[in-house]
């Protein structure tokens, strides 16, 4: 019996001996605050997301995060974060995270400061000059009246829509002052947008009318090659009231000068000449043309010009004649050469009511146009300087070669209607599409 309590005694003893030992952990987790940064700025209303790295020998538990001292929200789940709106909370705040691992361990994060500032959006402004115009006008946007209560002026960047359709028609920039021209006849709702160093957008609008202008009004066009180009409203059509001079095609593609009089008449393809190949004769008389030139797909006119039609001309004879430009103040029969003739650079004509007669009379409409003369398509040789003026239509003839014209000569009442060979040297003038 002794030896039996004696083995029990012993394998207690080795029992014991091999139990664990229960050990508490004690180990603290550590947190660092990553997101966002210490001494970070952000607008009234940013909506943030408070991120923590937390890491323990056993695993993280949770972490809850502090706004100025007062839990705002806890996270069990890695990533650790929280999102936080600061609408309404403008000013200073700090932020800190506490982890707590699974034995409720707790260490504390790194404090992060904060500064939520009281934004206010930009009051977008501008002027208009002037407030209404005409297709031609160029008017004048203003926007350096944009101001922001936090940042300078100038440091306000801005944006215009000229038409109010949702696209933005300039690049973003710091120049307040631009210009901008209507093609079209209407009314138009212009938008600028400002936006300041924080980010945050003004809108500012109006409406400007644009109209198709008044009879008798003048505006200015410029070709591909620089010429500026006076025109002037007769009716309810614009036109050129000088004639064309342009050397260039409006893709960049030179037209082909001839001064040759051999080979002018066999020009087939679009050419140009001067007046007795003398340049002096440019400037004020403008080119003279083949049909080829005139007609060519791409085209002489600017954009949105066009040579006109013989309808076009008609259009402009019929508006003169129902609207006293006869040179007798009569309302019917076509009389009114003198008034689409320029007051200057007319050969004499003793008979009442001729382009040559009484030059301080012309020019009623303002289409001021000058004896030219033009190129002959037999031979190449110039004439009618002085004398007559010839333009180009677009519109061909029924017989073959044959291109209708419009006239005005220094002997003559009438605005003739006549007829060119293709290859012929004549004035261009341009009316608006």
């Amino acid at each position: 019996m002794f030896k039996n309590i004696l083995v029990i005694l012993i394998f207690f003893l080795i029992s014991c001996s091999d139990s664990p030992t229960s050990v508490k952990d004690i180990e603290k987790p550590t947190v660092l605050i990553v997101s966002p940064a210490d001494n970070s700025e952000f607008n009234e209303g940013t909506v943030l997301t408070i991120k923590a790295d937390a890491v323990d020998n056993l695993g993280i538990a949770r972490v809850d995060f502090y706004v100025d001292g007062e839990v705002v929200g806890t996270d069990d789940v890695e990533p650790f974060q929280l999102v936080w709106n600061s609408e309404g909370k403008a000013g200073e705040h700090t932020i800190i995270a506490k982890a707590y691992d699974k034995a409720e361990n707790v260490a504390q994060s790194n404090l992060v400061n904060l500064y939520i500032k009281n934004a206010s959006i930009p009051t977008a402004s501008f002027t208009v000059t002037p407030s209404t115009g005409n297709m031609f006008t160029v008017f004048q946007f203003d926007a350096s009246g944009s101001s922001d209560k936090e940042d300078d002026a100038s440091s306000l960047i801005v944006r215009w829509d000229w038409e109010n359709d949702g696209h933005w028609d300039t690049e973003s920039s710091l120049e307040k002052t631009i210009s901008h021209q209507y093609k079209r006849a209407g009314t138009y709702i212009v938008k600028l947008k400002v936006m300041d160093n924080d980010g945050l957008i003004g809108f500012d609008s109006t409406q400007i009318t644009v109209s198709t202008g008044e009879n008798g009004d003048t505006a200015t066009i410029t070709d591909i090659d620089g010429n500026i180009y006076n025109v002037v409203k007769i009716g309810e059509q614009w036109w050129m009231a000088e004639n064309l001079k342009v050397t260039r095609f409006q893709n960049g593609d030179p037209i082909l000068r001839v001064d040759s009089n051999t080979q002018w008449p066999l020009i087939t393809s679009p050419a140009y000449c001067v007046y007795d190949n003398d340049d002096f004769n440019k400037q004020e008389m403008g080119l003279l043309y083949n049909w080829y030139a005139v007609t060519d797909s791409r085209n002489i006119a600017p954009e949105g010009w066009h040579v006109p039609t013989d309808q076009d001309f008609l259009d402009l004879e019929n508006y003169l004649i129902a609207n006293g430009y006869n040179w007798d103040g009569s309302l019917t029969g076509n009389k009114i050469a003198k008034s689409l003739a320029s007051s200057r650079g007319w050969d004499a004509s003793a008979d009442t009511g001729c382009v040559g007669n009484d030059l301080a009379t012309n020019n009623a409409s303002g289409f001021s146009g000058l004896p030219t003369g033009k190129r002959h398509f037999q031979n190449g040789s110039y004439s009618y300087l002085y004398m007559g003026a010839i333009w180009w239509t677009s519109t061909e003839c029924e017989e073959t070669d044959c291109i209708l014209t419009r006239t005005l000569f220094y002997m003559n009442e009438d605005f003739g209607h006549a007829s060119s060979e293709k290859n012929s040297g004549l004035s261009v003038r341009l009316v608006l599409d």
